[in-house]
């Protein structure tokens, strides 16, 4: 290639290059350097709250996970002594020679401590606890 041809080539680049800055300026941008900061601040401040929502609902569980563990340590401790009380009738009742089931209120009393125990045998596994 000629000197004067490649000095026309690179004039042609020069051109191209300098009117694509031109319209690189002139293009509107979606937000200018301000817009762009209450943008992310927005973002910050929406993340922070619901940060702070999750954050309460969490500590909620937490109090309603641990009054659920007393209840069961307590219901677990009222059904040792049912239990243990249910076995105490049924002895003296077979010692003094009458069949437990004679008894209506000892056999729904025997229902209902299976109830119990067929409800609460899996209660303890339904629910994580919260770290």
């Amino acid at each position: 290639m000629k000197p004067q041809q490649q000095k026309i080539l690179a004039q042609l680049g020069k051109e191209n290059q300098k009117k694509a800055e031109e319209k690189l300026e002139k293009v509107d941008l979606a937000m200018n350097p301000s817009q762009l900061l209450k943008y992310i601040d927005k973002m910050d401040a929406d993340l922070k709250k619901s940060e702070q929502k999750i954050e309460k609902s969490f500590t909620q569980y937490k109090k309603a996970y641990n009054q659920w563990k007393t209840t069961l340590d307590d219901i677990s401790d009222r059904f040792v002594k049912g239990g243990t009380e249910f076995g105490q009738i049924v002895k003296k009742l077979n010692e003094l020679g009458v069949k437990p089931n004679n008894s209506p209120e000892l056999v729904k009393a025997n229902e209902r401590l299976e109830k119990v125990r067929a409800l609460f045998t899996n209660l303890d596994s339904l629910y994580q606890e919260p770290k």
